[in-house]
């Protein structure tokens, strides 16, 4: 594990991790969900459209999608066929977490570590389960069962998880997310993945491998 990643997250009380491409190379998975739920409505979707919703939560793809294809998908009607799908992809191609996050369970086994993702929690518990991680996190929070935005912890991150912004060190493989943990007094971490291809702008940059 890099030094600086050490040096940021000592004396930190918290770390708050996104799911999705921050934990694990899980997005080509939401790629392959979502083409397969939408060719039973006979659209072409691709991986281009797919670029255009990364870093989005569920209800911004629902907007997209139904702007772009002329739909009326809703959460609540695509929600659990999505999920359902999902684990079923999932089961299909054999996707391990990153190496640093072994790194960063053993340095810091103690550490409070909360999963905050767009993702639904059923989806990443499943995957927990699967890679034999599902004790090592205190909680799995989803903002699409929630219907809570990520920013919306961020700025009330004292309410939510009883500790103060300057106590957080956020893992994000979104800018704009990281944005809004710094605006909220986060220190950051950006996890370099294939989506976005190492534009991140962080306090400490890592690659998700």
């Amino acid at each position: 594990m890099k030094d600086e990643l050490k040096n940021l997250i000592s004396g930190k009380k918290l770390l708050l991790m996104d799911f999705d491409g921050t934990i694990a190379d899980t997005e080509p998975l939401n790629f392959l969900t979502l083409k397969k739920l939408l060719a039973m409505e006979n659209v072409d979707f691709t991986e281009e459209h797919f670029k255009m919703m990364v870093g989005k939560n569920a209800f911004e793809y629902l907007d997209l999608i139904n702007k772009i294809f002329g739909k009326n998908f809703t959460a609540e009607n695509e929600g659990r066929r999505y999920i359902e799908m999902f684990k079923d992809v999932a089961h299909e191609n054999d996707i391990p977490y990153f190496e640093y996050i072994k790194e960063l369970l053993t340095a810091f086994p103690n550490m409070r570590k909360v999963i905050l993702s767009n993702q639904s929690d059923d989806v990443i518990k499943d995957l927990q389960t699967r890679w034999g991680i599902d004790n090592e996190f205190e909680d799995v929070i989803s903002c699409f069962v929630k219907k809570v935005k990520k920013q919306d912890y961020y700025t009330n991150i004292r309410e939510f998880l009883g500790v103060e912004p300057d106590e957080v060190v956020l893992f994000e493989d979104s800018q704009r997310y990281l944005d809004f943990g710094r605006n909220a007094g986060f220190s950051t971490v950006g996890v370099i993945n294939r989506y976005n291809n190492g534009n991140l702008i962080a306090d400490v940059i890592i690659k998700g491998q």
